[in-house]
């Protein structure tokens, strides 16, 4: 199968909530960046590299649109395709015998 995401770039508060969720944050941007998540139409995920170091930017963020200077982070919108498809035979589970 085959897809492609869309990259954007986004800020910190967007990355805690992808990342760790939305406990991770203060509960009103929680909210905001849950209603930005649903209006992509897809499913977000952070893509950026290991160390997830990201520019310093005043551009808004892609994501909730926060205009505030400061860090941008990689993220992609997985088609709804794609984020609703179902995984393949055997990955549905943790296996303990899989390093994964």
């Amino acid at each position: 199968m085959s897809f492609s995401a869309i990259e954007i770039s986004i800020c910190v508060e967007c990355l805690q909530f992808l990342a760790n969720g939305p406990d991770a944050i203060d509960p009103t941007k929680a909210a905001e960046i849950a209603a930005a998540v649903q209006r992509e139409g897809g499913h977000v995920v952070v893509a950026c590299k290991a160390d997830c170091e990201g520019p310093f930017s005043w551009s808004p963020c892609g994501l909730c649109g926060d205009t505030l200077g400061g860090e941008r982070h990689t993220a992609a919108v997985l088609p709804k395709s794609h984020a609703t498809a179902r995984a393949a035979p055997g990955f549905e589970e943790h296996d303990e015998d899989r390093p994964y």
